[in-house]
This record gives structure tokens, sequence and C-alpha cells, in this order.
């Protein structure tokens, strides 16, 4: 059962929201409310001069204590977020700018589909098998995001779409509002702000450690568990007591509200839902190899794969010819069983551990090769050689710094040491340096000062927090228990 999306009754709305009925740059109507939350809404535009359907996010006025210069740097930081990713299950975007009012604008790529949540509001659970093909598109899709530098750090239910193509469903992961973002080696954030989903958050989210590719990898896990049985992992009565949770309580067993699991499928999802972040899969690439195993996927479906064709013989057109063929093909596989020296065994590849040692100036790096997570420099490793060259990739990234990237055959050498200098990254002007050709400066207008604290704006009718679109932020006394944020579900079964 494919449940319908309501349509979003906007005649409540048009009198008192300025963007409904305009133009935005002059190459997008704005056509209905599609949703609203905390910090944007999501409206279902048309662009004018190519006659298609898309979706403009605009940002409600800054909560950052009165400071626009923070809220613009989140603004371009989802715009670049999403301008260096290319992948058939993310949200694609198409161009961002600023109106001549002051707000930012994301335009993407419309997507014809249905909230995980809102599937799983009206099935519950899915069945283990459709449940291990959804969530191996997502785990696509942050694995390219994460070989592009990009955390989610909000996945949930509410930011998967899912819609039919050719009989078969489709995921796109959508809302990038709250990747990583950096300056030079400080993290902007922005006080109060509770930055995520509380029944998606990873126990480093709640504590305010450190975000890596391992964030998104448990929540994963925690999709997984919703998926599979119906309810979160781990719920409270409140906001703060289900991010307390997450932090304390132990893992519940998925088996205990779905007996009959493919195999592996538990160790999976009680993998990726440790709690210390070295004790999960280290790579979506681990999790993605796992995954597909659990479910008896192939490979070729989820892996690009390179095919060798042995070219075809061609007929002869001559029966004569293929007489004479057929004689002499005969006469050769006599000579040669009378003939042939004695086949030779296939020499065994040898593997030879290898201790590489990995230094970064400075040190607290994080080094990757062939797509897995190796550790924090400074780092002593050993690898398995394997055969007579192996060329290996050792990858290192440090917040504000440039990544560098090292190559180095390990075959036949006993230890290795490898150090790099990681250069700063430069200071430039985003504005004037767009992340991708189709994407327009902005056009520079002040933004007013908002107050200190500012209570989100109300959710129009007909607009939910579960949709796709809608943020998870939300704005908090400090000194006070932290208020609901925007998609927080009081009932662990949504």
């Amino acid at each position: 059962m494919r449940p319908t999306e309501p349509a979003v009754d906007n005649r409540a709305t048009r009198t008192n929201d300025p963007f409904l009925g305009r133009e935005i740059a002059g190459r997008y109507r704005i056509d209905r409310l599609i949703a609203k939350g905390g910090m944007g809404s999501v409206y279902q535009a048309q662009q004018v001069e190519l006659g298609r359907k898309v979706a403009v996010k605009i940002l409600h006025e800054p909560h950052d204590n009165g400071d626009p210069a923070a809220f613009e740097g989140r603004f371009l930081l989802e715009a670049s977020a999403l301008a260096r990713l290319s992948h058939p299950h993310t949200v694609t975007l198409h161009d961002y700018g600023q109106t001549p009012q002051g707000s930012f604008y994301l335009v993407m790529e419309y997507i014809d589909g249905v909230p995980l949540s809102r599937l799983l509001k009206v099935e519950k659970r899915l069945a283990p098998d459709r449940c291990i093909r959804l969530m191996l598109q997502v785990t696509r899709a942050l694995k390219h995001a994460h070989r592009h530098g990009t955390i989610h750090r909000d996945l949930k239910p509410g930011n998967l779409l899912i819609r039919q193509e050719e009989g078969e469903e489709v995921v796109k992961v959508v809302d990038f509002g709250l990747v990583k973002l950096k300056e030079g080696d400080q993290h902007i954030t922005v006080t109060g702000m509770i930055m995520g989903s509380p029944h998606c958050m990873a126990p480093e989210q709640v504590e305010g450690g450190t975000i890596d590719e391992r964030t998104d990898i448990y929540a994963m896990g925690i999709l997984l568990f919703r998926c599979l049985t119906g309810t979160y992992p781990f719920h409270g009565k409140t906001a703060a007591a289900t991010m307390i949770a997450q932090v304390n309580d132990a893992i519940p067993c998925v088996s205990e509200y779905l007996p009959a699991l493919p195999d592996g499928l538990e160790e999976v999802v009680t993998r990726c839902l440790q709690k210390d972040p070295n004790d999960r899969y280290q790579s979506m690439n681990q999790l993605l190899r796992d995954l597909a195993a659990s479910g008896e996927v192939s490979t070729e479906d989820f892996t690009p794969v390179s095919t060798i064709m042995e070219p075809q013989q061609q007929e002869s057109r001559v029966p004569l010819l293929l007489g004479a063929a057929v004689a002499l093909t005969l006469v050769g596989g006599t000579l040669y069983w009378l003939f042939a020296p004695t086949p030779q065994p296939t020499p065994i590849v040898q593997r030879l551990p290898v201790e590489v040692a990995l230094r970064s100036t400075p040190s607290g790096a994080q080094v990757y090769s062939r797509d897995l997570f190796l550790g924090v420099t400074p780092l002593n490793v050993q690898l398995q050689a394997e055969g007579e060259h192996d060329e290996r990739d050792f990858v290192f990234q440090l917040d504000g710094h440039v990544q560098a990237k090292v190559l180095r055959d390990v075959a036949g050498q006993e230890a290795l040491e490898i150090e790099v200098d990681l250069a700063p990254e430069p200071v430039e002007e985003p504005i004037t340096t767009p992340p991708d050709p189709v994407v327009k400066p902005l056009r520079h207008k002040p933004v007013a000062k908002a107050p200190a604290v500012e209570t989100p704006p109300p959710v129009s009718e007909g607009a939910t927090d579960d949709s796709p679109w809608a943020t998870g932020g939300s704005s908090t006394e400090t000194t006070e228990e932290p208020a609901t944020p925007e998609g927080y579900k009081e009932n662990p079964f949504d």
C-alpha cells in the first residue's frame, strides 16, 4: 500500500505568506507550500524558462542571537555541500541566491515522492528484504557524500523521500541543512540550538563531541531498527530524556521485536548502534558490504562493475571452409593432448604484514585508505601486502586544512613511514566563488538583526514536521531543559 501525499491547502496561508504566487530571481514562480520548519520553508515552484517543477527552500530570518554572518554561513554551507554532490540517491541542487528582500533560497530537484516517515505511519514496519533494499540506497548516497567531505548529521525517516521508478522504490536523501560547518580550525555552532533529531542523534552529538562519518553510520542503525521493528531503539518522554537514552541505555535486540531475521542483520544493526564510534563500522563501504550480504544482495546491484566481453567468432559464409575448420580443430585437439606440457599450479599470492607509521603536521588528522578509516594521527597500523605490487592510497583529512593524498607501494616492505604537512585551507570569499557553475552569485543585502532568542515560526496548516524538507533545529534557552525540537515525536512509534 502506497500512501498518497496530501495536498497542502494554501488558501489559509496565501494572505500572510509573502512568497506564494510570486517569482524569485525572475525565474521561479512559487506555486504552493510543501512544508515549513523552524529554519525554513519549502515550496513547489515552476522554473518558468524551462517549464519544469522545482523545489525552492527559503530560509527564515536568522535566529543566531542576532548574527547574520553565522546565518549566511550555514546557508552557504548547505549550498556548497549540495553543489558538490551528484548521485542518483541524493537530491540535486540547481541554483541558489538571495532575494532583493534579503531572504536566502535554494532551488533543488523536485521529487514526487513520499517521506519514509509517512510510509512508516501507514505500514508501521517494513519487511526485512524491502528494508535492506531501501537502506542500501541510502548507504550508497552517504558513501558518496563522505567521499566529498560532507556529513549529513540529520538522517531521519523524514529526510528520506521514496518514489516509484519503473515499478521499483527509489530513495532520495534530502535536507543537508545541518552538515558540518567549518571556518578554519573553529566549528561554528549556535548557542542553545539543538542540532539534529533526538531519536536519531548519535551519543557524540548529544555530548558535543567530534562528528565524523561514523555519526551517520549510527543514524543508519537507527533507521534500520525503526524500519524493521516499527519503533525507535531509544525513547524518552521528552527530547532531553531521549538524548540521555542515546548515551546511557543498552542497545535493544531487533530479534525481540522480529524473531525471523536474515542471517547477519541483527549484527549489522548492533554494530551501527555502538556508543563508542571506534566500535562501529569505520566507513559506509564496510556497512554497505555487510548489509548487502545479510540481504543476499549481489554486489552487482549496488557497485559499478566492469565486465570483459570475449569477441564472438564470425560464422563462415562458405560451408566448405566450415568443414575444413572442423577437421583442423579435431586434428589440432588430438595433437594438443599428445604434446601439451603438464599444467603448472597457479602460484599462491603471499600476503606479508607491513608496519605503516602515519604522521601529520599538525597531528589529529583522520586517515583513510581504500575508503576504510584507519585512525587519527599519529598512528601505527599493520597492513597485509598482496602480490609483487600493492599500491595504496592514504588520505589525510583535518578540519581547516587541505586534504592530502599519498600513494605508496606497500608490497615488499617490512615497514613504511608516511608523513605529510597539511596546508591550511585558503581564506576565500564564498559568495564570489560559487561551488558550481550553475550556482549564481549572491546579491548582498543587510539583514536586520533578530532578538537573542526567538521562537520558531508556527507550522502552517497542512505542513508537517515529518516533511523531508523540515529541519531538526529549534531555538532553546541554554539554562533550562531544551525545548522539543522540530520533528520530535513523543510516541516512539511515530
